[in-house]
């Protein structure tokens, strides 16, 4: 038998140095500089909090849009469900639990995702859920609108375009 250390396993060779550099104080306080103007001012700030209400609005009218495709899906079907689509991944599931066979650890916690989106779909069925999501939502507004106008007193802000809430009202 031959010596391990004469074989070799990769088609290169890796070798292990120090490298030294030298960094200068400008260096440093450019880097340093650099990264202080990256900071959140309280404009970008606010600007944040738009842009979060502004997503909030779009994903309010995206769910009351697919309650509204459902109830017409439900409408135009030709059969009901048999079984609730919750029942049928809950069965899934078990079947990829028992019979394990490779990766099933990755589709249950797909099947998991895929059953907490059912439900919550299921919920935009309640006929009073695009109420009470339209309610909540005007309690968040009326809460960020707070926010920002505490925000804009301490800026010294007093524009009142930024009180404007989501439904067009003064959110006093």
């Amino acid at each position: 038998k031959c010596h391990w250390f004469q074989h070799q396993n990769l088609p290169y060779i890796l070798e292990w140095y120090v490298e030294n550099q030298q960094v200068t104080q400008e260096e440093l306080k450019a880097s340093y500089d650099a990264a202080n103007e990256g900071k959140l001012d309280k404009e970008k700030v606010m600007q944040g909090l738009n842009d979060l209400d502004a997503a909030l609005a779009v994903l309010a009218d995206c769910l009351v849009r697919t309650k509204k495709c459902k109830e017409r899906l439900a409408e135009i079907a030709m059969r009901s469900n048999a079984i609730p689509s919750e029942a049928y991944i809950q069965m899934m599931v078990e079947n990829e639990k028992n019979n394990q066979h490779r990766g099933w650890q990755d589709r249950v916690k797909v099947l998991e995702k895929l059953k907490k989106q059912s439900e919550l779909l299921k919920g935009a069925e309640d006929p009073g859920f695009t109420d009470k999501l339209l309610k909540k939502f005007r309690q968040d507004q009326n809460l960020s609108v707070v926010a920002k106008k505490s925000a804009i007193v301490k800026s010294g802000h007093r524009n009142k375009s930024w009180y404007i809430s989501w439904f067009g009202s003064y959110g006093e």
